[in-house]
């Protein structure tokens, strides 16, 4: 009995309420993947049975198990949050008796710090120890760093300035480097300036010795060839005397084959 009326009459009253709850649009959806639906005859955990079956949906347990092992502990994310849902995705994976043995082992391969991962893997830890363990060694970074950037600036600075002076006193000072005003330039036998560079007449010109160019020959690095030889004139006698007696002093000049001219430029 329930309250006054038969309890068949009570339950066929439930099951009127539940049908009628579902709206226009519920009952609708409810009939056309149930057919034939005979409402008559239905008790109130039929209707129940039907209605999670059409409305619930079904979990993947492959996906679900696909997605156990390739969640990862993303930047910022705490220790407690990654098993959490590990734990969570877990429930749906029906693992059985292996499962806190597979979250254990899945939250230490997931995790970002890998100096926390070398310290979980020193020995096999129980299940309900290895977070505990996990989250005291991440509060413990979190409190380092706190310390490291609580210290004074200045004395940071101070370090660095010295570091800094130590690796520039020890390396040479090259591009203060410049030659004595003295020196002679290579490449043409002047003498050198700052600005000689560019404007230096043995640029575009090519030595008679070697063969290369923006040199001369009087200062080429390379072997002399004994064919380079400079040219010299042997003049006897000149004499200021008459012009009949300077062309007969350069008609009796005496020519030296071994050696020839150098016109660098």
């Amino acid at each position: 009995m329930c309250g006054d009326k038969p309890w068949a009459q009570a339950d066929r009253k439930t099951v009127s309420m539940l049908y009628l709850s579902l709206g226009t649009e519920g009952r609708r959806i409810v009939c056309s993947r149930n057919p034939p639906l005979k409402m008559d005859i239905l008790s109130t955990v039929e209707l129940w049975n039907i209605m999670e079956a059409t409305f619930i949906r079904q979990r993947n347990i492959t996906f679900d198990r696909y997605m156990l092992p390739t969640t990862k502990q993303s930047k910022g994310e705490s220790m407690e949050h990654l098993f959490g849902k590990l734990k969570e995705i877990s429930e749906n994976c029906e693992l059985g008796s292996q499962e806190d043995t597979l979250i254990r082992d899945l939250f230490i391969a997931n995790m970002q710090d890998p100096e926390t991962q070398r310290e979980l893997l020193r020995e096999t830890l129980e299940p309900d120890q290895i977070l505990g363990l996990a989250i005291n060694m991440e509060l413990g970074q979190r409190n380092q760093l706190q310390i490291t950037n609580a210290q004074p600036k200045s004395h940071v600075n101070a370090v660095i300035s010295q570091r800094s002076f130590r690796q520039t006193s020890q390396r040479p000072n090259t591009s203060s480097f410049t030659r004595p005003s003295n020196q002679l330039c290579r490449n043409c036998g002047l003498t050198w300036s700052a600005n000689h560079k560019d404007k230096c007449i043995a640029r575009g010109k090519t030595c008679n010795n070697c063969g290369l160019q923006n040199h001369f020959s009087r200062v080429c690095r390379k072997p002399k060839s004994s064919s380079n030889k400079p040219t010299r004139w042997n003049v006897n006698s000149v004499e200021d005397t008459s012009t009949d007696q300077t062309v007969n002093a350069i008609q009796n000049m005496d020519y030296n084959p071994q050696c020839e001219s150098d016109y660098d430029s």
